[in-house]
């Protein structure tokens, strides 16, 4: 048996029958949660039946413990309520009114007076009555407004079970509510609503576009019979076969072969168009990195760079006969952007000799020393792989400042990446050219 439960459920049973405590209104005096009914509700009504208070409900005892309204507030299933609050009209709940709305006027479920047409003239008025009706074929919306439902429309349906009209026979009725011709234009083939535009005399076939023509297959061209099986649209041409193609598919430049032309690779003389596809000139090499474009060959001589006018004319009149125009004997910072994989010299390394620095009495070419011979990149040269010429000086413009005359230029040695200046001891009294322009 189970007897220490039932102990228990007793004493909790007596603990919550114990009298209340009337200094403490809405609670019990021992357990704050009573519910001796088991019903649910906690310091209900029913779980202090001693308590008068808990048994009478009016204004004076409305809660479950005793609390009273206050004179504006009457008691409520929930408890102490003000009547109307919120409210102009109506009943007020407790078989009262809230008051009564002027003439013209209702009460709505809120208890607010309304007009009820003010904004509407047809349809429900929303209290069992009705704000008019529209005119013969007009219809009311959701807003109370009279519309017509097959304006701008010929024919279909209204969306209001009735008919905006029919077409004449032969001819449909669209989505926008007008009447077409299926077969316009055409003289056979399916009118794409169930009927047919009509057929073929034997011999021939209906096509896509609903004409009789001997084109099984063919899209344009000639159909054998002095019409045509139709044309290409603008940019393509039609093949031996009735196909439509693009003569240009593949290619960048060139002839199309129909006497038009794909493209042209620019102006510039950079690219020329080779196999259909624009190719940069070999003559030339344009380097990603600065947009520049180079002479991708040495001079067929070599220089005195102590006199570094020749090399400056023989750019300047692109004696060599390059492609484009602007070609200049590079400045040291332009010369030096083509050295790879030294770390002194490339553009950005520890070598200061640049256009701003060109200086022989100042430490500008600290820090310009040059790597290992014939161990560059591109077969022993510190350039670019796809550059060719000799691997040894290359000439720039920017001059030796504050030296005497003859006024020797600043070199680049590309067998080992250094940067230094002609005649320094008894160095490069020759070398080569590389002209450059501004690309692409």
């Amino acid at each position: 048996m189970r007897e220490i439960p039932l102990v228990i459920s007793l004493l909790f049973a007596t603990q919550c029958y114990e009298p209340m405590d009337s200094s403490a209104l809405g609670c019990h005096p021992v357990d704050p949660t009573c519910d001796s009914d088991d019903d649910g509700v906690l310091n209900g009504e029913d779980d202090f039946p001693e308590d008068p208070r808990c048994s009478t409900r009016n204004e004076e005892n409305c809660t479950a413990c005793g609390d009273a309204c206050s004179n504006s507030e009457r008691c409520g299933d929930e408890g102490c309520v003000v009547p109307c609050a919120g409210r102009d009209c109506g009943e007020d709940g407790f078989g009262g009114s809230c008051g009564s709305c002027d003439a013209g006027s209702l009460c709505d479920v809120n208890g607010k007076c309304v007009v009820p047409c003010a904004t509407r003239e047809c349809g429900d008025d929303g209290f069992g009555g009705s704000c008019g009706s529209c005119q013969a074929d007009a219809r009311c919306n959701e807003q109370g407004r009279c519309f017509d439902p097959c304006a701008g429309k010929e024919c279909g349906d209204d969306g209001f079970d009735g008919s905006c009209g029919t077409c004449q026979t032969g001819y449909r009725c669209d989505s926008e509510g007008k009447c077409f011709d299926p077969c316009a234009g055409m003289s056979c083939g399916d009118d794409g609503f169930g009927g047919s535009c009509g057929s073929c005399p034997t011999g021939l076939n209906c096509d896509n576009s609903g004409k009789c023509v001997d084109c099984i297959d063919k899209y344009c061209g000639d159909d054998g019979f002095g019409g045509s099986c139709g044309t290409c649209q603008a940019g393509l041409r039609c093949s031996a076969q009735g196909t439509c193609f693009d003569p240009c598919a593949g290619r960048e430049c060139g002839d199309d072969n129909y006497g038009g032309s794909c493209g042209t690779c620019g102006t510039s003389g950079t690219y020329l168009c080779q196999d259909y596809l624009c190719r940069v000139d070999e003559r030339v090499w344009v380097d990603s990195a600065t947009d520049l474009v180079w002479q991708n060959s040495s001079l067929d001589k070599v220089i005195d760079s102590w006199l570094p006018t020749i090399a400056i004319f023989y750019c300047g009149e692109n004696a060599a006969a390059l492609p484009g125009s602007g070609w200049r004997l590079p400045t040291i910072d332009e010369l030096r952007s083509l050295i790879r994989g030294c770390v002194f010299t490339t553009t950005g390394g520890t070598c200061g000799v640049t256009d701003s620095c060109l200086s022989y009495y100042s430490t500008c070419d600290n820090g310009c020393d040059s790597c290992e011979s014939e161990k560059g990149p591109s077969e022993g040269c510190y350039w670019d792989e796809d550059l060719k010429g000799d691997c040894s000086w290359y000439a720039s413009s920017s001059l030796l400042e504050d030296y005497s005359s003859p006024t020797p230029a600043w070199v680049v040695n590309f067998a080992d990446g250094s940067v230094t200046y002609c005649g320094r001891e008894g160095i490069c009294y020759d070398s080569n050219v590389r002209c450059v322009r501004n690309g692409p």
